[in-house]
């Protein structure tokens, strides 16, 4: 009779399992209704900007930093129109005592997520600004300074660049792993040598923080070590190793098979011999 009981709970556990899956039907239904929404959000989007743009003259730094970084984050980057035009409302503000560093570098870390290179005169006023604020950034702020003009592809001044070197060490211990990588990013683009002391303090960093890093960003730590030439010690690969193994094998998106040939790729570079287990999954991304 238990075994009978138990038979019976089974059966309906994986029938109310089987209810719990969307059916085909319902995944086909689902997939216009998503489409529909996404057109409903493009449209009042267009619609804010629109009534946006005509109190541009009067908004703030904040107001359009706001806009822009909402872009960014939304992923449209098809309003050309209304990025220049918020670029000539805003570079004559970007110094002014009420705009904070938080505005200027949203501001600027959404022109760089939506793969946009403001013109000379606004880079000018940026680089010139952003000068005057590194000594107060803070470890997100400091990392997106550097990222953005890396993301632009434009190198900033000697002065810039020796007072942000100066800055980095002060923000090491607070930095997480998203501000790690587009440090070493940004450096591996521009290209820009770190001092010794700064690069030792970053791998230090990432190394003790490797249980916080994605499988993305493992990739794109190894990718940037190794474009600019720096083999890390092997107690460091080791770590990187079992960490990055087990960050990659929890992710299915698009951006695994990336990841994981950019760290097949550094450590190749570095020498080094992936575990056996990885070398099927790696003939299975060249495939």
């Amino acid at each position: 009779q238990q075994r009978r009981s138990q038979s019976q709970q089974q059966q309906q556990l994986g029938q109310a399992g089987a209810y719990m899956q969307p059916q085909p039907q319902q995944q086909q239904l689902q997939q216009p209704r998503l489409h529909q929404h996404k057109q409903q959000l493009k449209l009042l989007v267009d619609a804010l900007l629109q009534q946006f743009l005509s109190q541009l003259s009067a908004a703030t730094v904040l107001e359009v930093s706001c806009i822009i970084g909402g872009l960014a984050r939304l992923g449209y980057n098809s309003h050309d129109d209304v990025i220049c035009n918020c670029l000539d409302a805003t570079g004559h503000l970007l110094g002014s005592p009420e705009v904070d560093n938080k505005q200027v570098m949203q501001l600027a870390w959404g022109l760089g997520r939506l793969g946009h290179k403001p013109n000379d005169d606004w880079l000018a006023c940026f680089e010139a600004e952003s000068l005057k604020r590194i000594p107060t950034l803070n470890n997100i702020e400091t990392s997106n300074a550097v990222w953005v003009f890396a993301k632009w592809g434009v190198k900033p001044s000697d002065a810039w660049l020796s007072a942000f070197l100066s800055h980095l060490p002060s923000q090491l211990l607070t930095m997480q792993p998203p501000e790690i990588c587009s440090v070493l990013w940004a450096a591996a683009m521009m290209p820009l040598h770190l001092p010794s002391q700064v690069l030792d303090g970053l791998l230090l960093e990432s190394q003790v923080k490797f249980g916080a890093f994605t499988g993305q960003a493992f990739g794109t730590l190894a990718w940037s070590l190794a474009r600019m030439d720096i083999k890390p010690r092997r107690m460091w690969l080791q770590d990187f190793i079992r960490h990055s193994g087990t960050a990659l094998s929890g992710v299915q998106d698009s951006g695994r098979d990336q990841a994981f040939t950019n760290i097949i790729w550094a450590l190749g570079c570095w020498e080094h011999i992936p575990p056996k287990q990885w070398l099927q999954e790696y003939c299975r991304c060249a495939w």
